[in-house]
């Protein structure tokens, strides 16, 4: 009798327990599931973390979607948390560095790429706060945008891409909206204390472990949501928040092997704050307490009495109902986003800032095509990553005299190359279309010389150890002698860079890498087209390329390239008078005695340099003249109509403006320059000078000088902030 009794008590409480948890277990996964993960992603901001964990109801959702928060974009298709829930909430992104490499083996469909910036206001005193600059903190290719940003994108229309940039300018009643809902927020989270009333009742009751389950969870979800709301980051509402953006490229991105396509620019987008330290830490715990009060739940509720579990319940559906209703009536995270303000903007009505800000975009376009590139990460080590001051550009290296020989060595120095990433994806921002594969071995050879650092256009390729014939292929026909563009590598160690540079004379400058290293002093040699020719069709290289015609295209695409990268830099705006005869129209800044100048005056005062000196102007055409920096470049003397009286001067000081010719209007004389870049004013100096120097024998002219004026350029095709150049003029009396 004795094994007989135990073994009907054994049956009935495994009965009673079976049956507990397969009642819960379907309550805790079907009811509410749907909005408690909303809630605990944060889409209603600290308070919706709160009270999508009220209710039991919904629990294995609210585990899956902290445990998908708190777990790197990069592992949510391999542990199998990734949802559309997850994705418009956080986003998936991943940082474009070199640790980053092996978590994107499994990552496609990228969408677009993305700069987080921050104010930079660490050496401004607090009245200057206002002002301060940007500075970039993470680059990222970006494979799904938050509800956010991709709300703001759709408002974009198609059509509107070349040259067109949208910054998102926050409401006039920003601040009112953001005070309105941070209150309500607070209004919400202390409202939640109604929990109280259930620990009560559970602990009247005797359930003491549901007690202490329902108190404890509570306990830490509330003091979590009071830190999210009290650090700023519980929505993108608090000025801290603000201070952080993201600049977004988004669309079909090029690759080295791929052409892009249509593509939408957003300046100023919302940085999401759930992407703070402090959330993933919040979600960590919180899958951590949200599945232990599952567990002990199920264990405890299977021992106590109808009226215990039926109480129990009864609050979980309480929970539940006040849960949706807080869903139905709480405002969304991005709330204050929903009507977005977009400024349209043409390239030359954007401000200094926001033109570094879109070449900051350009440059992380570039890394991410590092790093998806066939050759490896590694072979663009040294490429420079960064779109820096303007360069003395030279279609052909001005070769010595004693150098111009076929075979001859020679030593250069070599101070940064601009690969072929950098030349696409400024290509791409600017609207100038090429076929796939086009920019693949191109490249910018920055070489310094006694003038400075010349930048020259050139060719490039990576060459390594030919693989083994195989006989099968030759019998067939199928051995590559010449393998095609794109390709992989054996690795760094089987990997050199041969550069070609086209010099006066058809001469060619040629010159390798040394364990991918190509920066500093290198030993070059001198070949003709001819020897060129002759050593690309050998086959020794093992590159797709065998002719000089090959080599000559590449360089052609490489001053494509570099003309995009150059008209990314800041234009110089020169505010002039009307044109007066006894002025001359031109300054010669190419060193090559284009134009002479009858004086020069100069003088420092702390930061600014004064140059005077009148001009007279040469028809003569110059060769090496810097290539221009604007799509349709306008010379000097051609009919211009001038709005408002401006001059448009380029980095390579050609007259570019976007101005058709329509009436006789002769650039006016620049008489005084006030330049306070420290690199571009001893530039300026040095070929002032030199063109005053060749023409010693013209005497100065006689009469007074008057100073008329002199103002700061702050003109609307800048923007405002940009008072780096001012100008003033000098006219003759007597």
């Amino acid at each position: 009798m004795m094994p007989n009794g135990t073994s009907g008590t054994a049956t009935l409480v495994s009965g009673n327990f079976g049956g507990g948890l397969i009642e819960i277990a379907a309550l805790t996964a079907l009811i509410g599931s749907t909005t408690a993960e909303s809630l605990v992603l944060g889409n209603r901001g600290a308070a919706g973390l709160l009270w999508g964990t009220m209710s039991i109801f919904g629990a294995l959702s609210v585990i899956k979607a902290c445990i998908a928060a708190a777990t790197p974009g990069w592992l949510h298709e391999t542990i199998g948390v990734r949802s559309k829930e997850t994705d418009s909430a956080l986003g998936i992104a991943l940082t474009l560095n070199d640790k980053s490499l092996r978590n994107r083996r499994n990552a496609v469909g990228v969408c677009g790429v993305s700069c987080q910036i921050v104010k930079d206001r660490s050496e401004l005193s607090e009245k200057a706060q206002g002002t301060a600059e940007v500075r970039e903190i993470a680059r990222q290719d970006v494979y799904a945008f938050d509800q956010s940003v991709s709300g703001i994108l759709d408002l974009i229309p198609d059509e509107e891409s070349q040259n067109t940039f949208h910054i998102l300018v926050p409401d006039v009643y920003y601040h009112e909206i953001a005070t309105r809902i941070f209150w309500k927020d607070w209004a919400a989270i202390l409202a939640s204390a109604v929990k109280l009333v259930e620990v009560f009742m559970l602990w009247k009751r005797n359930a003491l472990v549901l007690c202490f389950i329902g108190g404890c969870s509570w306990i830490y979800f509330f003091c979590t949501s009071i830190a999210l709301q009290a650090a700023g980051v519980s929505r993108e509402l608090s000025g801290s928040a603000r201070e952080r953006q993201l600049d977004v490229l988004a669309g079909p991105l090029p690759t080295p092997v791929k052409a892009g396509g249509q593509f939408k620019m957003l300046l100023g987008a919302p940085y999401n704050v759930r992407h703070s330290k402090l959330w993933r830490v919040a979600w960590i715990f919180g899958s951590l307490v949200s599945t232990a009060s599952v567990v002990t739940a199920y264990m405890a509720l299977s021992s106590q009495n109808p009226m215990v579990f039926a109480e129990w319940a009864g609050f979980q559906s309480l929970w539940l109902a006040l849960r949706s209703a807080f869903y139905h009536m709480a405002d969304n995270a991005d709330r204050v986003f929903q009507h977005p303000i977009l400024l349209r903007k043409e390239w030359g009505g954007l401000s200094q800032p926001l033109k570094a800000r879109v070449r900051g975009l350009v440059q992380t376009l570039s890394l991410y095509q590092m790093h998806v590139h066939p050759r490896g990460f590694y072979c663009y080590g040294e490429d420079d990553r960064t779109i820096r001051d303007m360069y003395t550009t030279r279609l052909l290296f001005p070769l010595s005299t004693q150098h111009r020989a076929d075979g001859v060595s020679t030593s250069v120095f070599i101070s940064a190359v601009l690969g072929d990433t950098l030349l696409s994806s400024a290509s791409f921002v600017k609207g100038r279309k090429f076929a796939p594969l086009d920019k693949y071995d191109t490249c910018v050879v920055i070489i310094r010389t006694h003038e400075g650092d010349v930048a020259v256009p050139a060719a490039r390729v990576m060459t390594g150890t030919p693989p083994p014939r195989n006989p099968d292929h030759v019998e067939t026909g199928f051995e590559l002698l010449l393998p095609p563009r794109g390709g992989a590598n054996r690795g760094k160690s089987d990997c050199t860079w041969w550069y070609w540079i086209p010099c006066v004379e058809d001469l060619w400058l040629e010159v390798h890498s040394t364990d991918l290293q190509i920066r500093g002093q290198r030993q070059a040699r001198v070949v003709s087209g001819m020897t060129l020719t002759k050593h690309l069709s050998s086959g020794e290289l093992y590159i797709s390329i065998s002719e000089l015609a090959q080599v000559e295209e590449i360089v052609s695409n490489s001053r494509l390239g570099f003309e995009a990268v150059q008209s990314l830099l800041s234009v110089i705006v020169l505010s002039t008078l009307p044109h007066t005869p006894s002025f001359a129209n031109a300054i010669d800044f190419t060193g090559h005695g284009n134009t002479i100048g009858h004086k020069s005056t100069h003088r420092t005062k702390g930061n600014t340099t004064t140059i005077s000196t009148p001009t007279s102007s040469s028809k003569h055409h110059n060769p090496y003249s810097p290539l221009p920096t604007h799509p349709d470049p306008i010379p000097l003397n051609t009919p211009l109509t001038l709005p408002d009286s401006r001059t448009y001067i380029s980095p390579t000081l050609a007259f570019c403006p976007p101005l058709s010719p329509t009436h006789q209007i002769l650039p006016p004389p620049i008489r005084n320059i006030h330049i306070n870049h420290p690199q571009l004013r001893k530039k300026l100096l040095q070929k002032l000078l030199a063109a005053m120097k060749r023409r010693h024998g013209h005497e100065r002219s006689e009469g007074g000088v008057e100073k008329t004026r002199e103002k700061s350029v702050e003109s609307d095709e800048l923007g405002e902030g940009d008072k780096g150049v001012h100008c003033g003029y000098e006219g003759l009396v007597g």
